[in-house]
């Protein structure tokens, strides 16, 4: 096995510092910018709207960058060529003389692509599964519970509250479900959908972090709020999908 040099391990330590710092700030905006895009600077939404993705790819061509010589992860074989021939039909896509503007093929490669370079950012993260599993058992309880919190209480105020206004139409532009009408809730985002993967896809994470040991009070909280919520969005596939 060879070893770093010590400039090389000041270098990946830093660089895992500062990829780590950057995802953070990423979950932060992926979790809270349709909360402020709604409610505190509904203003600047484009701007909001797009930061993330900014923020994103600059932490792609940081680690690319300064990623270190020796990093303690691969992609299988297999998977790596799949994963190649996936990119480059998004790319011939993308480039489709018969898209209606070239913006639909740029957007197209942010929604296939650009959250995929979470596959190289991870593994200069934390350097190795057990650092990510631990770090995910701390901090699911504080995702989780301030965003279904607000999913609760939009649930239990009335349709016309500022809580349960949309980004586009105000309180117009609720939508209902249930026969007591009520709201279907968009949480801390933008739009239900938002709300709808959020939910599923922490339960079936807690799920995952249950059986692999999570037994922590605060973890067991954070998943007894994912489950509750899993109802709020009025989705039944969202249902579906969780059990």
């Amino acid at each position: 096995m060879k070893l770093r040099s010590p400039s090389d391990q000041a270098g990946g330590s830093i660089a895992a510092r500062t990829v780590r710092a950057g995802l953070g700030i990423f979950l932060l905006l992926l979790l809270y910018d349709g909360a402020i895009r709604k409610w505190v600077l509904p203003g600047a939404e484009q701007v909001l709207f797009i930061a993330k993705d900014a923020l994103l790819l600059a932490l792609l061509a940081y680690a690319l960058i300064n990623r270190p010589r020796q990093i303690n992860a691969s992609m299988q074989p297999g998977a790596r060529v799949l994963f190649l021939l996936y990119a480059s039909w998004v790319f011939l896509e993308a480039g489709n003389l018969n898209l209606p503007s070239v913006l639909v093929g740029i957007w197209g490669l942010k929604a296939h692509l650009l959250y995929a370079s979470l596959i190289l950012l991870l593994p200069l993260a934390f350097g190795n599964l057990e650092n990510l599993f631990r770090w995910l058992v701390k901090a699911y309880p504080w995702v989780v519970v301030p965003v279904c919190a607000v999913a609760f209480a939009q649930l239990a105020s009335p349709a016309d509250s500022a809580i349960n206004q949309a980004l586009k139409g105000g309180t117009e532009g609720a939508a209902y479900f249930g026969e007591e009408g009520l709201v279907r809730v968009t949480g801390t985002f933008s739009y239900i959908s938002g709300m709808g993967a959020f939910v599923q896809a922490t339960v079936l994470l807690g799920m995952g972090l249950f059986l692999a040991g999570a037994r922590s009070r605060l973890f067991l909280v954070g998943l007894g709020f994912a489950v509750a919520a899993l109802p709020a969005t009025g989705s039944r596939a969202v249902i579906v999908t969780a059990a």
